[in-house]
């Protein structure tokens, strides 16, 4: 199973770093073996790595950690060029990009991380079946990442999501690998993931010691946490 599949994998718990801005941070969680990292190519995110410098240490870690291009109505623009230069694993999906957008990218063979806001009046039984008719002509290739619904902005704003609501979608959108975001830090990570039951943690202010930069306490205690959490 390659670096994807795992990270992707249902049968196990997972964790994805978001917001890394700079080459030193991004080598230091592929040293410590966090299986994806995330970064963020929406220019006015507080977590913004310009492609450019992105472009600088993102092909050097090709199969030593999963790379996620986070993109807010910008992949068509840049996720090409990225993909090219084997700066990329995956595309994540994280503003109003619709659904033709969403199956232009699996047509072209790319692994998709579609993200949701949830909201508590949302029909979880509807929404998933659609993302698994989606998805079903492109077997392995998508998947979803809930997070609380945050009004006026792209992603969530910390705070937790209903984790009982984010479990009962995971369930209805198997086989569809699910991430789990918002409010998540070391002390809840565990209680998170045995609640929810998701494929991966995807977590960015809850491993920071400032918006963008990592405190690798925080990754090392939200590592152990997916570790010692059995989901199978």
């Amino acid at each position: 199973m390659d670096g994807l599949s795992s990270f992707l994998s249902p049968e196990h718990s997972s964790l994805k770093i978001c917001g890394v801005t700079t080459a030193e941070d991004a080598k230091h969680l592929a040293s410590l073996s966090v299986p994806a990292l995330g970064i963020n190519f929406w220019p006015p995110s507080k977590r913004y790595c310009p492609s450019e410098v992105a472009l600088e240490f993102l092909p050097l870690l090709g199969g030593k950690i999963v790379r996620v291009g986070v993109f807010v109505n910008n992949a068509r623009e840049l996720a090409p060029t990225l993909l090219e230069k084997n700066a990329l694993d995956a595309i994540q999906l994280h503003g109003d990009e619709d659904d033709a957008e969403l199956v232009e990218f699996l047509s072209q063979g790319h692994t998709v991380i579609r993200s949701l806001a949830l909201q508590a009046d949302a029909s979880l039984a509807e929404m998933s079946a659609h993302y698994r008719k989606l998805a079903a002509p492109h077997a392995g290739k998508l998947a979803l990442l809930l997070d609380a619904h945050a009004p006026g902005l792209y992603g969530g704003a910390g705070e937790p999501i209903v984790w009982g609501q984010a479990g009962e979608f995971v369930r209805l959108a198997s086989p569809l690998p699910v991430l789990l975001a918002g409010g998540i830090v070391p002390d809840n990570a565990q209680e998170a993931l045995q609640t929810t039951r998701p494929a991966a943690l995807d977590i960015a202010s809850g491993a920071e010691s400032a918006p963008g930069i990592k405190d690798f306490a925080k990754v090392s205690a939200l590592l152990s946490a997916t570790r010692q959490t059995a989901l199978s």
